[in-house]
């Protein structure tokens, strides 16, 4: 008798042996909503000088999606604004 379970186990040996990332395959628009609120409330932080509570929205969003590159680089501004750093007078 022939059963699913070595397709599936190979398949899924497969993709995740590719670099597949499944947090991608899974996120719903819903979650991309939330992310987009939270970076967009981390951007008004940010711009008020609130670099503690921006930190710490911008990790939120950076929590659901940590591949995500508008996080990370909302996360990379903040930090050089905690360190006392003007970006536009960096470039």
């Amino acid at each position: 008798m022939f059963t699913r379970w070595p397709i599936i186990t190979l398949s899924f040996a497969l993709l995740t042996g590719c670099g597949t990332n499944f947090n991608t395959i899974f996120n719903n628009s819903e979650q991309e909503n939330a992310i987009d609120q939270l970076l967009l409330e981390a951007r008004y932080k940010y711009d008020k000088g609130e670099f503690s509570e921006a930190l710490s929205i911008a990790e939120k969003a950076r929590n659901i999606r940590p591949e995500g590159e508008d996080a990370n680089v909302a996360l990379s501004y903040i930090h050089l604004g905690l360190a006392g750093l003007d970006t536009f007078n960096l470039a």
